[in-house]
């Protein structure tokens, strides 16, 4: 009970002072309840009565989800009349954190809290680093936010750099898989990672998770690339021990050969090593 006691005058004091947070603290305010939030989401039902980690989901999950529902429409509440203040990091984290939980919170003029943060990202987006594009797109897939226009500049964003050395496997593989889920192909987008791909001297740095995500991707999209595929699948031949893989990462990378590997044979896709004319 003094736990509970001392919880919940926490989130009280927490939720009635978020009106006067700045944007900085309001994106780690969403951030942090975002990954408490999924812990407890994801175990809480699991947990004994009484445990802290039922007390946390009592407070920040509840009875159907009720109380994750009003902590995040809060944050979109209080980040509303600031948002404009938001710089891209903070832009990208509010985005990132209501997507860890599945929440789109809704306004009274019946649009969605992602709906202004893509109106104000997309504009700064030059701004915006790797892991920060990356975040967004990943965002708005994970919630199936619909903004074909946001993709389209991130997009264009990243074909416009000079490199793609500042980003991640990890971030590559995120904005690639990001944009085939939602169905936002981008034949130029593709060619830009598989020629930075291409030109490196190994792919060491690309764990099984990435490789699965990048042969996925392409496939998804329908795109193809023979040179890209067999390049991703020597390295994980060479480099990744499958054996040491989880269960769910080894039938990830397996079912991302086998659906490379059948999109390969298609003839409606888009073959990036055609001449790039025949392809628009």
């Amino acid at each position: 009970q003094h736990l509970m006691h001392q919880l919940n005058s926490i989130f009280s004091k927490t939720m009635g002072e978020m009106k006067t947070f700045e944007p900085k603290r309001l994106a780690q305010t969403a951030l942090g309840f975002g990954k408490i939030v999924r812990i407890v989401d994801n175990r809480g039902q699991r947990h004994f009565q009484g445990t802290p980690q039922q007390i946390l989901h009592d407070i920040l999950v509840g009875q159907q989800s009720q109380q994750k529902k009003i902590i995040f429409q809060s944050i979109a509440n209080a980040s509303m009349p600031v948002l404009s203040k938001f710089d891209p990091r903070h832009l990208a984290n509010l985005a990132y954190a209501n997507a860890i939980v599945d929440s789109v919170p809704m306004l009274e003029d019946g649009s969605t809290l992602f709906d202004h943060i893509a109106e104000k990202s997309i504009p700064l987006l030059w701004k915006f680093n790797s892991q920060d594009l990356s975040n967004m797109v990943w965002s708005f897939e994970k919630v199936r936010a619909s903004n074909p226009r946001l993709f389209d500049e991130v997009g264009n964003a990243v074909v416009a750099l000079d490199h793609l050395r500042k980003f991640s496997p990890q971030a590559l593989s995120n904005i690639l898989l990001a944009f085939a889920k939602a169905e936002e192909s981008q034949p130029h987008l593709f060619q830009k990672v598989t020629d930075h791909i291409l030109a490196l001297d190994n792919l060491r740095v690309f764990n099984a998770q990435a490789c699965s995500n990048i042969l996925w991707a392409f496939a998804t999209a329908n795109i193809t690339h023979r040179q890209l595929f067999e390049t991703v699948a020597a390295h994980v031949n060479e480099h990744i021990k499958l054996e040491t893989l989880d269960k769910e990462s080894l039938k990830m990378i397996l079912l991302a050969y086998e659906k490379a590997e059948k999109s390969l044979t298609k003839k409606d896709g888009v073959n990036l090593e055609k001449n790039p004319s025949e392809d628009q």
